[in-house]
């Protein structure tokens, strides 16, 4: 087994344009895959003909036997993966061309675990795009705890003994299953997380889409409950007072982005003014004055403020 192979995994409900751009995305790449596992939650033979037609780049379909949800998908992908490396991508989004190539490369650093790039977000309803600007100092649990400062699934790349040592996704999880595991990866200190400066994927936002899974804000909320729950000791061991406040409003932050992303908009500005009064910060403050006006001015001011 070389450095350089890796296998991509998709877990998809029958989103056949889109997952076809998608695929289309990994065999375009500069790096190729050594193979791409799509795992199929509705189990629908349209989806397996449309894999069948990329079989010389290595498509592999598997069927649940029941629908299990996105976490539960990529786990099995990760267990039928032949390679040591796992990249991760969603069946409505797509990956730059360069982005397995740049990220692979720094594995040749052998202790390196897990390796994250900037996203690249898109608004269609609203006519925006902008950079995400993840954290590029090394990651440690006391940052990791307060905030996801790795990103979305789709943007990593993992060494598969590591992700699979920590028990992979947290199937209990309908949103946030990528910040559980990497809480749970930096936490195991295993190897290293490294940030690598490519833009790595486009990722589609919809404002009236209800097709992801992650749109409804109960199962953020959940999420949020079960993270706190699950990792209440390793806050109280490692951070103090001050930054558990700051923690409790990056979480009400969070609420009301997903809020206003879903049309409901006086429940984001209620979460906004929750994280500016946990917080009361200039930039808390343009956040909760800017959610008045609605969804596209605030994402304006994001798209604008790095």
């Amino acid at each position: 087994m070389t450095a350089n192979q890796v296998t991509v995994i998709i877990p998809t409900h029958k989103r056949l344009d889109s997952l076809r751009l998608a695929i289309e995305s990994i065999v375009n790449q500069t790096l190729k895959a050594t193979e791409i596992i799509i795992v199929d939650d509705v189990g629908d033979s349209s989806v397996e003909s449309l894999v069948n037609e990329y079989e010389k780049f290595g498509t592999r379909y598997i069927a649940n036997t029941e629908q299990t949800g996105a976490a539960t998908s990529r786990n099995i992908g990760a267990r039928n993966a032949t390679t040591n490396l796992i990249a991760f991508l969603d069946d409505d989004d797509t990956w730059f061309v360069d982005k397995l190539e740049k990220q692979v490369s720094c594995f040749s650093d052998e202790t390196v675990g897990l390796v994250y790039s900037p996203m690249l977000l898109v608004f269609p309803d609203l006519k925006i795009e902008y950079k995400t600007s993840p954290y590029t100092d090394r990651i440690l649990l006391p940052e990791i705890l307060v905030e996801n400062k790795i990103g979305g699934t789709i943007s990593v790349v993992v060494r598969r003994d590591w992700f699979e040592k920590v028990g992979g996704f947290d199937a209990r999880y309908k949103a946030r299953e990528e910040y559980d595991l990497w809480i749970r990866l930096v936490r195991s200190n295993d190897y290293s997380v490294q940030y690598c400066d490519v833009l790595s994927c486009r990722v589609i936002n919809v404002i009236s889409s209800s097709n992801r899974i992650s749109c409804n804000i109960d199962n953020y909320i959940e999420a949020i409950d079960l993270l706190n729950d699950k990792f209440q000791s390793d806050v109280n061991e490692h951070l103090d007072a001050g930054t558990k406040k700051f923690r409790k409003s990056m979480q009400a932050n969070f609420l009301a982005s997903q809020a206003m992303k879903t049309g409901m908009q006086w429940s984001g500005v209620k979460y906004f003014f929750t994280a500016f009064t946990l917080n009361p910060s200039p930039g808390t403050l343009a956040k909760f004055l800017a959610s008045m006006f609605g969804w596209k001015f605030l994402i304006l001011l994001r798209s604008k403020v790095k």
